[in-house]
């Protein structure tokens, strides 16, 4: 906003004028005018240039980059309304007042300066761009405009400041020597100009209707995201829209938006408390009673309103210090409910991503996501910028405070107003550049996973032979997930250097060269980085070739494992895959020895001896210090120490415990009856062996806090009774009170966990089932039949989950503001319980290093609980399934005294349950030694039952089951390895030449191999992709052999 009438300053002189301040009319900045004067304000040119431009070419910077995003718009064509229109009027009349404002220069104005026509021009081309932006985004179907809100808002407060000096210039019209007339006019139409701006502000709050032409995609959500129809101003303020009408009124389950919950449901008692106040406190002034005496009610409602003081400003510090995602309203809704129960006290007292071509997916990636990358870097730039000027805005207040000769009050207050500006705009856009860079690397982890699936769908018979089922699900899972989650912290790549070199640079503002001594340190430090980085490099390539051969093989063996445990290949197998897994472990050792020790914090009573020595008379022996010192450095080695071995004996008992449950459950899903079989389904087998036993081991090495948790806190209580007395026991009620609640809680967590549990056995059942058929499923369409089945699933689980990160979050707040809650009540005890007890350095910085030592087991504990919890619900899960009905290992008979007939049956009656109905009745059957026999009958007749009572796996009801010797059974459905047709045949044994020949010719593969390009070395694709289901028997046959 422009003061083209306030133009020249008192008793200016032309001649001695620069160009710039020809052009002007007067110097841009006046440091006696704007900082060394109790009534400060900036010169005429810099209200014409800086404050007038700025929001211009914030406007001019932001515009392609909006108009680019409208181009790529589905949406088309908002309807006219009364919204819109007012927006189109308002910016209309801000048109006009520009062009009279030009005009009147050339007419009315007696003295006129270059800069006036200039500033005049900008603002006339800015709201002619306001005004296009406005029809365009009509026309694109953009429902709100970040560059419209960013430029009415920085125009409001820039135009505000101007108009102060506008003000202050017709109040003090003599002194400046402006026309009465002239100024007068200007504040005329410069409040009209100013209003239309602040109303257009208020404008770009709200979002527009929504467009003719939709999204299809989002239109056919019943319940769509608030968040996509919300304003920039919601989205930037509270993270979604105030009011949705879909959410709130068209719905069987009415609710406000998060922004209605923060603002107008929070905001509205406060200020109905701020209204009523004044008057009840004028009652209070008129009353003639004094002096109501302390009881139990009032002492009551002074402690439960200042437990909500202390409640909020924890809240207040926790947005800044645990919030990941943060939005301005959540600092202004806990500040102002802190301000409101401090009024209640005082009123009361006084009363959060071509074919055929070789391609790279980086440049898909940044054309994809690049631009929002791009725009979150940008906001971490200015945050980061930001994280630099608190610390000089800290100096200038300290400053402040200890000039010699007094300054204006005005300074400290803006000081003050300064920090807290950069705070919270440094807290929102950190907030902002987190959200995006997390919602980016869940896009990018979305369509790199879509990618993957779609060409191993296309894959040909000669690629399948090189991408394995396992390093397909490793690229899907571990190397995905790390692009998701490099994604928040690949801004550091620029942001440390730049954050590190703005530090030094202000480090050598206060101490000058010393800052180079300890550069030096970190210089040194960067070649070692440089070494440990190419390695780590070189050992992740290692390592995720070592577990794409490990997945490879396990799929295998588990696709297969009935054959393999029929034919005793256990050992042969697991020395494959425990060779694996020593490569594997040799690479992690190598990689873990970059990290080894960390070194924990000092004794407090050593601490508290040093500080005595320091204070004290004690001082002039020096030999105390250095004792001091010793003991201090080996206290802390030796805990060091004994704390990391103790974490690699916990992890190494947590690795053998989480190994044997593991083999437990293996052996006995191998033993399950038919009746078993149907409770435990593959996803419940799947999830005890991976999610539950994993818990004992991530439980185990932190177990040992049940009873050293308990012993800390006790200890440290003793040790703050040594130096506060008394008021230690004020700090033990605090955490006495946390108790009753954490009980509550743990019982809603156990139901909750079983639930949860529950849900995803049936969602890993019915995703395994889709993915063993996915081929029939997209030849068929079935995909969103399944899709919503699996959906359904995932709702339920969703439920359970916020109602467990709801007590998740509520024990986590307990425990954290315990100590400080304990800190508060000790120290305010220790103070208030006699006057004549004074708080020294010692005595706070002893307790407060016990309540430090308290808050490790006391932060531990709320998610010890939450583990035992959860391995309780583990523990319940595994019994059930290893009380589960199991095969009869006697239904077989070993007779070796029947070597005429190995096979033989009599009487026998099967069932595959003991619940089940009979299927096989009075079977008898004698094959006698060396005879060929083929089981014949129509589909469902029993053969393949036959063949199962044979090998154990039904249960006998009546009769006897003989076998003789050993047993080769080959399967219906031949299982080939990823390996030689060779391999596949010796199946791990060693090659005896002249038998290997014998089979291949007695199972007709001598013409198989002749036909193969490699003969018998030829490699075999993973599931035998390039035989035929004939030679796949063939080899198979030659295997149980």
């Amino acid at each position: 906003l422009r003061t083209c009438d306030i133009n020249q300053e008192p008793n200016v002189n032309l001649e001695r004028m620069s160009s710039f301040e020809q052009f002007c009319g007067g110097p841009i900045w006046d440091v006696n005018a704007t900082w060394n004067t109790n009534d400060p304000d900036f010169t005429n040119c810099f209200h014409k240039t800086a404050l007038s431009w700025t929001p211009c070419f914030l406007l001019f910077i932001i515009v392609p980059f909006e108009v680019s995003k409208y181009v790529k718009s589905v949406n088309r064509n908002i309807p006219w309304n009364l919204f819109n229109l007012a927006k189109l009027i308002v910016t209309l009349a801000l048109v006009v007042i520009s062009i009279v404002e030009l005009v009147l220069l050339f007419v009315k104005t007696p003295v006129v300066y270059t800069v006036d026509y200039v500033t005049s021009s900008i603002f006339i081309v800015t709201y002619l761009c306001s005004l296009v932006m406005l029809l365009l985004s009509m026309r694109f179907g953009i429902h709100t405009s970040p560059a419209q809100f960013l430029f009415y808002f920085l125009h409001t407060i820039t135009g505000g400041i101007t108009l102060r000096s506008l003000i202050k210039r017709q109040y003090e019209v003599e002194e400046y020597g402006d026309d009465p007339g002239t100024i007068d006019r200007l504040c005329i139409t410069f409040g009209i100009q100013y209003s239309c701006v602040i109303l257009l502000l208020i404008l770009n709050l709200f979002s527009d209707t929504k467009p003719l032409v939709y999204d299809e995609d989002l239109a056919a959500l019943t319940k769509p995201c608030p968040q996509i129809r919300a304003s920039y101003f919601s989205k930037l303020f509270c993270g979604g829209p105030i009011w949705d009408v879909n959410a709130t009124w068209n719905t069987n389950d009415p609710d406000f938006t998060n922004c209605f919950h923060k603002t107008a449901l929070s905001w509205t008692p406060c200020f109905l408390l701020f209204i009523i106040v004044p008057f009840e406190v004028s009652k209070y002034v008129k009353s003639v009673n004094r002096n109501i005496p302390w009881n139990l009610f009032n002492l009551a409602k002074l402690i439960v309103t200042l437990a909500l003081v202390v409640i909020s400003i924890v809240e207040l510090v926790l947005l800044f210090v645990k919030t990941p995602v943060v939005y301005t309203v959540d600092y202004v809704t806990s500040s102002i409910f802190i301000v409101t129960y401090l009024c209640s006290l005082r009123t009361t007292v006084k009363k959060a991503q071509a074919k055929g071509k070789k391609f790279s997916v980086y440049p898909a990636l940044f054309y994809t996501f690049g631009p929002s990358f791009l725009w979150g870097t940008a906001i971490k730039t200015v945050n980061d910028v930001l994280a630099m000027a608190a610390p000089q805005i800290m100096s200038l207040m300290i400053a402040y405070v200890s000039a010699l000769t007094p300054e204006p009050p005005w300074k400290g207050y803006f000081y003050a107003a300064a920090l807290l500006i950069v705070t919270v705009l440094q807290s929102v856009l950190l907030s902002q550049s987190n959200e995006m860079m997390f919602v980016l690397g869940m896009n990018l982890r979305t369509a790199l996973i879509s990618v993957i699936y779609r060409k191993s769908l296309r894959l040909s018979g000669a690629a399948k032979k090189e991408s394995t089922v396992g390093e397909i699900v490793n690229l899907m899972s571990v190397d995905v997930q790390r692009f998701m989650d490099l994604m928040p912290y690949l801004n550091m790549l620029w942001s440390a250097p730049l954050q590190i070199a703005l530090c030094c640079y202000f480090i050598y503002q206060e101490l000058g060269a010393a800052m180079f001594a300890g550069l030096a340190v970190m210089v040194i430090g960067i070649p070692f980085n440089v070494v440990v980085a190419s390695f780590s490099r070189k050992y992740q390539l290692e390592q995720m070739k070592n577990k794409d051969d490990r997945v490879k093989l396990m799929n295998e063996i588990l696709g297969g494992v009935k054959v393999l445990k029929l034919y005793g290949w256990e050992r042969s197998f697991m020395g494959q895959i425990l060779d694996i897994r020593d490569r594997e472990i040799v690479v992690l050792k190598k990689a873990a020895k970059k990290e080894r020790l960390t070194w924990s914090g000092a004794s407090p009573q050593i601490m508290s001896l040093m500080i005595a020595f320091v204070s004290t008379e004690e001082s002039k022996f020096a030999w105390k210090g250095y004792f001091y010192g010793t003991v201090l450095l080996i206290v802390t080695m030796f805990q060091s120490i004994i704390l990391s071995q103790y974490f690699e004996k916990m992890f190494v008992v947590g690795m053998n415990l989480r190994t044997a449950l593991i083999s437990v459950i293996y052996r006995k899903s191998l033993r399950l009856s038919g009746a078993a079989k149907k409770e435990s389904t593959v996803g419940e087998i799947v999830n005890l062996m991976s999610v539950d036993v994993q818990r004992f081991m991530d439980l185990l090495p932190y177990l040992n806090m049940l009873w050293s948790a308990p012993l800390q806190i006790a200890l440290s209580c003793y040790f703050i009774y040594q130096e506060l007395g008394v008021a230690m026991f004020s700090g033990l009620a605090v955490m006495i009170i946390a108790i009753p609640f954490n009980a509550v809680v743990v019982s809603f967590s156990r139901k909750y966990q079983l639930e949860q549990m529950k849900n995803k056995d049936d969602r890993v059942k019915l995703m395994n089932e889709i993915l063993g058929g996915v081929k029939v499923l997209k030849l068929y369409g079935w995909e969103q039949s399944f899709m919503g089945q699996i959906l359904d699933i995932r709702d339920r689980e969703i439920v359970v989950l916020k109602k467990s990160a709801w007590l998740g979050a509520m024990i986590n707040f307990v425990w954290i503001s315990v100590p400080f809650l304990v800190a508060l009540a000790s120290f305010a005890t220790y103070i208030f319980m006699d006057g004549g007890q004074v708080l020294d350095p010692s005595k706070a910085f002893v307790t407060l290093t016990y309540l430090n030592i308290m808050r490790m087991p006391m932060s531990v504990l709320p998610f010890m609980i939450i583990g035992l919890v959860q391995v309780g619900v583990s523990l319940d899960r595994i019994n059930k399934f290893m009380n589960n009905e199991e095969l009869d290992s006697n239904a077989v008979q070993h007779d070796e005294s029947q070597k005429d007939h190995p096979v033989s049956v009599q009487n026998g009656t099967f069932a595959w349950g003991k619940s089940e109905p009979t299927v096989l009745r009075n079977i008898n059957i004698k094959i006698p030694k060396g005879t060929l026999t083929a089981v014949v009958g129509t589909v469902g007749s029993g053969k393949s039952s036959l063949i199962s009572a044979l090998l154990g796996e039904m249960e006998k009801e009546e009769g006897t089951v003989n076998m003789v010797g050993s047993v080769a059974y080959v399967p219906q459905q031949a299982w080939m390895q990823n390996a030689t047709l060779k391999n596949n045949i010796l199946f791990g044994k060693e090659l005896n030449g002249k038998k290997y020949a014998h089979i291949v010719d007695s199972c007709a593969l001598k013409s198989d191999i002749q036909i193969l390009p490699g003969g018998d070395t030829t490699e075999i694709g993973e599931k035998g992709i390039n035989l035929s289901g004939g030679q796949k028997q063939r080899v198979s046959l030659a295997r149980a052999c």
